[in-house]
Protein backbone atom coordinates (compact mmCIF):
# COMPACT_ATOMS: atom_id res chain seq x y z
CA UNK A 1 0.00 0.00 0.00
CA UNK A 2 2.76 2.43 0.59
CA UNK A 3 4.61 1.37 -2.59
CA UNK A 4 0.66 2.49 -4.06
CA UNK A 5 1.00 5.43 -2.29
CA UNK A 6 4.75 6.51 -2.68
CA UNK A 7 4.21 6.28 -6.53
CA UNK A 8 0.79 8.15 -6.13
CA UNK A 9 2.85 11.09 -4.74
CA UNK A 10 5.51 11.05 -7.63
CA UNK A 11 3.01 11.71 -9.95
CA UNK A 12 1.24 14.95 -8.50
CA UNK A 13 3.05 18.26 -8.20
CA UNK A 14 3.22 20.54 -5.22
CA UNK A 15 0.02 22.47 -6.58
CA UNK A 16 -1.54 19.23 -6.21
CA UNK A 17 -2.16 18.39 -10.09
CA UNK A 18 -1.51 15.01 -11.37
CA UNK A 19 1.01 14.16 -14.22
CA UNK A 20 0.44 11.81 -16.84
CA UNK A 21 3.40 9.68 -17.11
CA UNK A 22 5.21 9.70 -20.35
CA UNK A 23 3.69 8.34 -23.40
CA UNK A 24 5.30 4.84 -23.78
CA UNK A 25 6.84 4.63 -20.58
CA UNK A 26 6.74 1.21 -18.95
CA UNK A 27 7.55 -0.35 -15.74
CA UNK A 28 10.35 -2.48 -16.25
CA UNK A 29 13.84 -2.71 -17.84
CA UNK A 30 12.10 -3.18 -21.47
CA UNK A 31 10.62 -0.77 -23.32
CA UNK A 32 7.90 -0.56 -25.92
CA UNK A 33 7.20 2.40 -27.86
CA UNK A 34 3.95 2.91 -29.01
CA UNK A 35 3.74 3.62 -32.78
CA UNK A 36 3.21 7.35 -33.98
CA UNK A 37 -0.01 6.38 -35.87
CA UNK A 38 -1.07 3.13 -33.69
CA UNK A 39 -4.38 3.46 -34.70
CA UNK A 40 -3.95 3.21 -38.82
CA UNK A 41 -2.10 0.07 -38.72
CA UNK A 42 -3.68 -2.47 -40.31
CA UNK A 43 -4.03 -6.09 -38.85
CA UNK A 44 -2.15 -8.16 -41.65
CA UNK A 45 0.96 -5.26 -40.09
CA UNK A 46 0.34 -5.95 -36.64
CA UNK A 47 0.47 -9.77 -37.58
CA UNK A 48 3.16 -9.93 -39.27
CA UNK A 49 5.35 -7.99 -37.14
CA UNK A 50 3.97 -10.27 -34.29
CA UNK A 51 5.36 -13.38 -36.55
CA UNK A 52 8.69 -11.60 -37.20
CA UNK A 53 9.04 -11.88 -33.24
CA UNK A 54 7.73 -15.64 -33.45
CA UNK A 55 9.92 -16.71 -36.13
CA UNK A 56 12.92 -15.34 -34.09
CA UNK A 57 12.28 -17.63 -30.99
CA UNK A 58 11.66 -20.82 -33.51
CA UNK A 59 13.96 -20.13 -36.71
CA UNK A 60 16.88 -17.70 -35.08
CA UNK A 61 17.66 -15.04 -37.49
CA UNK A 62 16.79 -16.45 -40.53
CA UNK A 63 12.69 -15.26 -39.86
CA UNK A 64 12.79 -12.20 -39.03
CA UNK A 65 15.80 -11.63 -42.17
CA UNK A 66 13.29 -12.51 -44.24
CA UNK A 67 10.25 -10.73 -43.45
CA UNK A 68 12.46 -7.62 -43.39
CA UNK A 69 13.71 -8.68 -46.70
CA UNK A 70 10.06 -8.89 -48.29
CA UNK A 71 8.85 -5.75 -46.30
CA UNK A 72 11.40 -3.53 -46.50
CA UNK A 73 10.74 -1.53 -50.03
CA UNK A 74 7.18 -1.81 -49.55
CA UNK A 75 5.07 0.59 -49.88
CA UNK A 76 1.46 -0.17 -48.20
CA UNK A 77 0.25 1.18 -45.20
CA UNK A 78 1.54 0.07 -41.79
CA UNK A 79 4.80 -1.01 -43.53
CA UNK A 80 6.71 1.42 -41.65
CA UNK A 81 5.66 -0.67 -38.19
CA UNK A 82 6.48 -3.45 -39.87
CA UNK A 83 10.24 -2.91 -40.67
CA UNK A 84 10.27 -1.31 -37.36
CA UNK A 85 9.52 -4.64 -35.56
CA UNK A 86 11.36 -6.96 -38.05
CA UNK A 87 14.76 -4.82 -37.32
CA UNK A 88 14.28 -4.78 -33.70
CA UNK A 89 13.69 -8.97 -34.25
CA UNK A 90 16.66 -8.83 -36.55
CA UNK A 91 19.10 -7.43 -35.02
CA UNK A 92 17.90 -9.00 -31.26
CA UNK A 93 18.53 -12.15 -32.71
CA UNK A 94 22.11 -11.60 -34.45
CA UNK A 95 23.06 -10.46 -31.03
CA UNK A 96 22.10 -13.89 -29.21
CA UNK A 97 23.66 -15.86 -32.64
CA UNK A 98 27.11 -13.77 -31.65
CA UNK A 99 26.31 -14.68 -28.26
CA UNK A 100 26.17 -18.63 -29.15
CA UNK A 101 29.23 -18.57 -31.00
CA UNK A 102 31.40 -17.10 -28.30
CA UNK A 103 29.68 -19.50 -25.79
CA UNK A 104 30.63 -23.13 -27.88
CA UNK A 105 34.22 -22.68 -26.64
CA UNK A 106 33.45 -21.92 -23.64
CA UNK A 107 31.20 -24.90 -23.48
CA UNK A 108 35.15 -26.88 -22.87
CA UNK A 109 34.76 -26.12 -19.35
CA UNK A 110 31.46 -26.35 -18.99
CA UNK A 111 30.75 -22.77 -18.73
CA UNK A 112 29.22 -22.41 -22.43
CA UNK A 113 26.37 -25.00 -21.54
CA UNK A 114 24.93 -22.57 -19.07
CA UNK A 115 25.50 -19.58 -21.03
CA UNK A 116 23.50 -20.89 -23.97
CA UNK A 117 20.94 -22.14 -22.00
CA UNK A 118 20.77 -18.62 -20.51
CA UNK A 119 20.68 -17.25 -24.06
CA UNK A 120 17.50 -19.54 -25.13
CA UNK A 121 15.51 -18.35 -21.93
CA UNK A 122 16.31 -15.01 -22.87
CA UNK A 123 15.09 -15.74 -26.45
CA UNK A 124 12.13 -16.76 -26.01
CA UNK A 125 11.09 -14.71 -22.35
CA UNK A 126 11.70 -11.48 -24.91
CA UNK A 127 10.73 -13.29 -27.93
CA UNK A 128 7.36 -13.27 -26.27
CA UNK A 129 7.40 -10.01 -25.03
CA UNK A 130 8.14 -8.40 -27.69
CA UNK A 131 5.20 -10.28 -29.37
CA UNK A 132 2.70 -9.22 -27.42
CA UNK A 133 3.81 -5.14 -27.97
CA UNK A 134 3.44 -5.86 -31.74
CA UNK A 135 0.15 -7.20 -30.99
CA UNK A 136 -0.96 -3.79 -29.28
CA UNK A 137 0.42 -2.54 -31.98
CA UNK A 138 3.60 -0.96 -29.78
CA UNK A 139 7.37 -1.34 -31.18
CA UNK A 140 9.09 -3.56 -28.74
CA UNK A 141 12.85 -2.29 -28.15
CA UNK A 142 14.94 -5.55 -26.83
CA UNK A 143 17.21 -5.19 -23.86
CA UNK A 144 20.82 -6.26 -24.25
CA UNK A 145 20.21 -5.75 -27.94
CA UNK A 146 22.73 -4.32 -30.47
CA UNK A 147 21.39 -2.87 -33.71
CA UNK A 148 23.30 -4.01 -36.53
CA UNK A 149 20.67 -3.41 -38.93
CA UNK A 150 19.43 0.59 -38.72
Amino acid sequence: MDDQNTQNNQNEQDDGSVVEPEKGATAGNHEAVESPSAGDIPQEAVNIAMLAHLLGIITGLIGPLILYLIGKDRTEEGTEFVVANTKAALNFQITLTIAIICSIPLALICIGYFLMLAIVVLDLIFGILACMAASERRIYKYPLSISFVK
